[in-house]
């Protein structure tokens, strides 16, 4: 439902929609080294 609310306000192409996305892929890469460096320093 907050999915397609989100699409109907914010559709596919739009600025707010590639920060989203670039948001995501920040946020999944910070994760990423930081279990990267829990699991060297384990």
């Amino acid at each position: 439902m907050v999915c397609f609310l989100y699409l109907k306000l914010f559709p596919t192409g739009s600025p707010v929609n590639s920060l989203v996305t670039f948001l995501y892929k920040f946020l999944t890469s910070v994760f990423y080294l930081k279990s990267q460096i829990l699991f060297q320093y384990r």
